[in-house]
C-alpha cells in the first residue's frame, strides 16, 4: 500500500465507521499507510486486493484486535481509536466472523444464537433467535447442534448470532468465495454494516453484492 490510500463509501450521512489516516506496521513492516475508510449505515463494503495488502489487518484494527498506531477511528460518531487509547473490542459493537464460525459445540442452534440477544428473559431470547434463524433459512436446524449442519448452515447460524448482539459494524474475516454469500445475506435482513475482506479474484462475484468496493 501507499501513503493516501483512500477508500470511502456512503454519503453525508455520520458514518458507521470511520478510521482516518490509519497506518500499522509489524515490526519494519508497513502494512497500512494513511488509509481512510467511511462506511455508512447499512452499506456493505468488500475489500479487494492482492495477499499482504492489509486487508485483514484493516479488519482487525477496526474491530479492535490491531492498536492503530498512527490516525484514528470513530464507530457511529463515538471515537474507539487513537495512537495510545483504544476502546476494548467488547465494548465497540463490532460483530466478528471468524473461518470456522467458533459456534458452541454444546449448544442446540437456537441457544447458540439465544447467547448473543442482549436483554430479555430466556424465553425472549430464544423468541429473538428463532426469527432470526427463520429470516436466515435455517430454523428448521433449531434443536440441532452444530455438528450436524453443513458448512453453508453453520454460516447462516454464526451470522444470526453476530447480528443478534445488534452490532454497529459486521466484519468477516474470511476470504473464500462461497463465503461471500453473507454480503447477500445482510443485505436480505436489512442489518447493520457490513465490512468484508476479499481477494481480486473475487471481484466479479463480490461487485453485484457489495455497495462500494474498496482497492487496497
Amino acid at each position: 500500500m501507499t501513503e493516501g490510500d483512500n477508500v470511502t463509501a456512503g454519503d453525508n450521512k455520520a458514518p458507521g465507521l470511520l478510521m482516518a489516516g490509519v497506518g500499522h506496521r509489524y515490526g519494519r513492516d508497513p502494512v497500512l499507510r494513511g488509509l481512510d475508510l467511511e462506511i455508512a449505515r447499512g452499506e456493505i463494503v468488500c475489500l479487494l486486493g492482492p495477499s499482504g495488502c492489509g486487508k485483514s489487518t484493516s479488519l482487525r484494527v477496526a474491530a479492535g484486535l490491531e492498536p492503530i498506531q498512527e490516525g484514528r477511528g470513530e464507530i457511529d460518531g463515538k471515537e474507539v481509536a487513537r495512537p495510545g487509547f483504544s476502546v476494548p473490542p467488547e465494548h465497540r459493537r463490532v460483530g466478528l466472523m471468524f473461518q470456522d464460525y467458533a459456534l458452541f459445540p454444546h449448544l442446540r442452534v437456537v441457544d447458540n444464537v439465544a447467547f448473543g440477544v442482549r436483554g430479555g428473559d430466556k424465553a425472549a431470547k430464544r423468541r429473538a433467535a428463532m426469527d432470526l434463524l427463520a429470516r436466515l433459512g435455517v430454523d428448521g436446524y433449531a434443536q440441532d447442534f452444530p455438528h450436524v449442519l453443513s458448512g453453508g448452515e453453520q454460516q447462516r447460524v454464526a451470522l444470526a448470532r453476530t447480528i443478534a448482539l445488534d452490532p454497529s459494524l459486521v466484519t468477516k474475516l474470511q476470504q473464500a468465495l462461497l463465503e461471500m454469500k453473507d454480503a447477500t445475506l445482510l443485505k436480505a435482513i436489512d442489518r447493520p454494516n457490513g465490512l468484508i475482506k476479499a481477494t481480486n479474484a473475487d471481484f466479479d462475484s463480490v461487485h453485484e453484492l457489495a455497495t462500494q468496493l474498496g482497492f487496497l
